[in-house]
C-alpha cells in the first residue's frame, strides 16, 4: 500500500499537470463539449503514423442526460467552419423527421488516394492503403470514441465519392464493424473488378447480423459512377445475401453527390428494425 506521503505527491503532481484542478473525467468533460455542440480534437494514430484532427457533434440532450447514442460516421469531415455547418444541419434534419439523435463524428483527411481507394490504381497515385485507414477507424478511433463519450455501439458509416467506395468496401471486408452504409456516388469505376471479386468471396458467408447499405448518385454523375453502380447492384440480386438489405437510389436530373442523399439515407436506415 502507498504511504500517505505517496498520495499527497500523486495528487499535487495531478493539480499541476491540470493547471491546478484535479483533471476530469473523459465522460465529464464530454459534457462540457456538449453545451458548446462542437469539438476539435487531435487523435495520434500508430497505425497511420500521423495526427488526425476529428470533428465531434454531441447532441442537445447529451449534458442532461444518461442515455447512449448511435455515432454518424463522416470520412470526408473537410474544414471545421464547413463541419459545424453540417452539424447543425444533421442535428436539425434529424429532429425535422423525428429520427433519433446521434454523436456526429467528422474525419478528416490527408490522403484520400492512400486512405480511400482499397488496391493501387495507377491513375490514383499513392492508392491502395485502405486496409491500414480501417484499421485505424476501428482499432483507434473507435476505442477513443468509447473511451471519451457514451456510445451504443451503432456506427453508420458516411461517404461521399472515394470515401463512399470506401464505405461500400469496409461493409464488405468488416461487416461486424460498420453494417450500416450510406454511400453517396461511390466511385467503384476506381476497381469494379475488386469489388466484384471481394462480394462474391464474402457475401455468401456472412454473418448473421443484419447490414444495411444505402447508395444514392444522381443520374447525371461522374462515369465511374453512372458505369459501374448497376453492375454491383445486380450482383448483389444474384447474391441475394443473407443479412444484407440495400437501396439503390437514382436521383433524376442531378449529378454528382446529390445534396439530399445523406437525409434519404439516414431516413431509410434509421426506420428499418435492427
Amino acid at each position: 500500500m502507498k504511504s500517505p506521503v505517496w498520495i499527497l505527491t500523486l495528487l499535487m503532481a495531478a493539480v499541476l499537470i491540470t493547471g491546478g484542478v484535479p483533471a476530469r473525467p473523459l465522460h465529464a468533460q464530454a459534457e462540457a463539449e456538449a453545451e458548446q455542440g462542437f469539438s476539435s480534437h487531435t487523435v495520434a494514430s500508430r497505425i497511420l503514423d500521423e495526427e488526425r484532427t476529428i470533428y465531434i457533434g454531441l447532441p442537445d440532450s447529451y449534458p442532461s442526460s444518461r442515455s447512449t447514442y448511435p455515432v454518424l460516421l463522416h470520412l470526408d469531415a473537410g474544414s471545421e467552419s464547413s463541419f459545424r455547418e453540417w452539424n447543425s444541419h444533421i442535428r436539425n434534419m434529424l429532429a425535422q423527421n423525428d429520427l433519433p439523435e446521434m454523436i456526429v463524428a467528422g474525419v478528416t483527411n490527408t490522403d484520400r488516394n492512400r486512405d480511400m481507394i482499397p488496391i493501387s490504381v495507377p491513375q490514383r497515385p499513392g492508392s491502395g492503403e485502405a486496409d491500414r485507414f480501417l484499421e485505424f477507424l476501428t482499432a483507434e478511433l473507435g476505442t477513443w470514441l468509447e473511451s471519451r463519450y457514451r456510445v451504443s455501439g451503432r456506427v453508420i458509416l458516411f461517404g461521399l465519392s472515394n470515401s463512399a467506395l470506401f464505405a461500400v468496401w469496409a461493409l464488405l471486408t468488416d461487416p461486424a464493424s460498420f453494417p450500416d452504409v450510406i454511400a453517396s456516388s461511390p466511385t467503384i469505376g476506381h476497381c469494379p473488378e475488386h469489388i466484384t471479386d471481394l462480394a462474391r468471396r464474402t457475401l455468401p458467408n456472412r454473418p448473421d447480423r443484419k447490414s444495411l447499405l444505402f447508395m444514392v448518385y444522381g443520374d447525371e454523375d461522374v462515369d465511374h459512377v453512372t458505369r459501374y453502380v448497376p453492375a454491383f447492384v445486380t450482383l448483389l440480386d444474384e447474391l441475394h445475401p443473407p443479412g444484407l438489405e440495400w437501396e439503390h437510389v437514382i436521383l433524376e436530373g442531378q449529378g454528382y453527390v446529390p445534396p439530399s442523399g445523406l437525409e434519404r439515407g439516414l431516413r431509410w436506415i434509421m426506420r428499418r428494425e435492427r
